[in-house]
């Protein structure tokens, strides 16, 4: 892993906060349930889609002060942490989280953390827009691979 990235200057074929593909459970659900909420990123560049996705999150839910991810949903990531007007954000890789989810951890929202199923790229429109709009329902407990492995088997 390299140097930061600077978010105010994000990598080419980044997206804009507008453009992210994100669906949050309401606050008064975010006790209930193995995530908070779904992202359906354009690619497995983590440096290309982390940007805007901290930035729509911190519109919604806090600043975003440090995330987690599996390493095997994503490319190669060379960068610990990323510039941001607020200091920097460590990102911390893991073997142990599974490949379908990203946590953040945010401050200012009432959350400590925020938890998102990661739909694969790929994933079919019609798909991926079932599990963003299901990923608002409270009370799910099936992990973000079961999820997507029951779509898949349908």
């Amino acid at each position: 892993m390299s140097g930061p990235v600077d978010l105010q200057n994000p990598p080419s074929g980044a997206v804009t906060p507008d453009d992210v593909r994100l669906s949050l459970r309401d606050r008064s659900h975010s006790g209930s349930g193995f995530v908070d909420g779904a992202w359906w990123p354009r690619s497995r560049d983590l440096a290309v889609e982390l940007p805007a996705l901290l930035a729509a999150v911190g519109e919604r839910a806090g600043r975003v002060e440090r995330v987690a991810f599996g390493l095997s949903g994503w490319d190669a990531v060379d960068v610990r942490r990323l510039a941001t007007r607020d200091g920097r954000i460590p990102l911390e890789g893991f073997r142990s989280i599974e490949e379908a989810t990203v946590w953040l951890v945010v401050r200012g929202s009432g959350r400590s953390r925020v938890g998102l199923m990661v739909i694969p790229p790929e994933t079919p429109p019609e798909r991926a827009a079932e599990l963003l709009k299901g990923a608002e329902t409270a009370g799910e407990r099936r992990s973000p691979s079961d999820l997507l492995a029951a779509g898949s088997a349908a």
